[in-house]
């Protein structure tokens, strides 16, 4: 017998064409949106499927609540304990973040190689001063990439065609072909003295809370450069200043802070070696459309029974 049980879906983003969609996956999808379920709190014990939006306390209390899909890929405000503690599973859409971010922070870090800011601001003052005695090579240097995830791969590629060695770093401390050495959390010391450049993609959990502090910054080459993609709470922010302000390292191209958002009158903001961009390194112009259609896979693999993909270990925190 078929199932003829309506299935209520919670869309928090309005969107024709991802409605009509939806629809047309199937006749029993009811779909509610953000502004009626603020409208009519009672729908909640309604909904099945949630795709987007902001965590909710509420969901775990709700009656038929099932699966929750996020359009990020890190889930900081979803590892609550009544969540993590809940039924409800939890997917994401990592990956879809590599290129823009991998882009993002080769473009950081070739800003600061190859002295871009010291000539703009040149430019300001309509002062032509060569600045070749300021620029350095990437060629030969080694990158150190902290999470060999979908975006330390990407990584990984692009700093091979600047002719970079790369090491990673992974929990399992398992090879990667992507990388020409791999190290693990009980190797990190020798995995940070090799890099001459450490991009850190790490997520936020427990395990990798102030992941970087003092001893990993003394680890470090002099005058190695720090890019943090990942999450601002991996880093010891007192511990990077102090490696900043010694002249340990020579500069921290920051797409992502903690405290976030950083306060005005935080030392970070006026640090010499730093650089801040507001953390928007995964956003690209087709970021909406990439999200959707790992939804909607996830959706037909759900309306069929299927395992669905990009499944969150809610324990774990990713």
């Amino acid at each position: 017998m078929f199932n003829t049980t309506p299935l209520v879906l919670l869309l928090n983003r309005d969107d024709e064409n991802l409605t009509s969609r939806v629809r047309a996956l199937s006749p029993l999808i009811e779909i509610v949106s953000g502004r009626q379920l603020e409208e009519k709190p009672e729908f909640l014990d309604e909904i099945e499927v949630v795709y987007g939006g902001p965590y909710r306390s509420s969901y775990v209390s709700a009656r038929n609540m099932k699966w929750v899909q996020i359009t990020g890929a890190g889930v900081n405000q979803w590892t609550k304990p009544e969540f993590i503690e809940s039924p409800i599973i939890l997917t994401n859409v990592s990956g879809i973040h590599a290129r823009s971010i991998t882009e993002h922070m080769f473009a950081q870090l070739l800003s600061v190689t190859r002295a871009l800011p010291q000539a703009w601001e040149g430019q300001k003052q309509q002062e032509w001063k060569h600045l070749g005695s300021h620029v350095e090579s990437l060629y030969g240097k080694t990158l150190g990439i902290l999470g060999m995830g979908a975006i330390g791969e990407q990584t990984a590629r692009v700093a091979r065609a600047f002719e970079m060695k790369t090491v990673g770093l992974r929990r399992s401390g398992e090879a990667h072909p992507a990388v020409d050495e791999m190290y693990s959390p009980e190797t990190r010391l020798d995995f940070f003295a090799r890099s001459n450049v450490v991009m850190n993609l790490l997520p936020q959990t427990e395990k990798t809370r102030n992941f970087m502090s003092d001893a990993e910054f003394n680890a470090l080459p002099d005058g190695a450069i720090l890019v943090n993609a990942g999450r601002g709470s991996t880093i010891d922010t007192d511990a990077l200043i102090r490696a900043l302000n010694s002249g340990k390292i020579k500069a921290a191209l920051l797409d992502v802070t903690a405290p976030e958002p950083l306060p005005a009158g935080h030392p970070l903001w006026t640090t010499k070696g730093v650089y801040i961009t507001p953390h928007y390194s995964g956003a690209h112009p087709e970021y909406n459309a990439e999200a959707d259609e790992i939804f909607l896979d996830n959706l037909r693999l759900y309306l069929d029974g299927e395992p669905l993909h990009h499944v969150v270990d809610k324990r774990e925190g990713y």
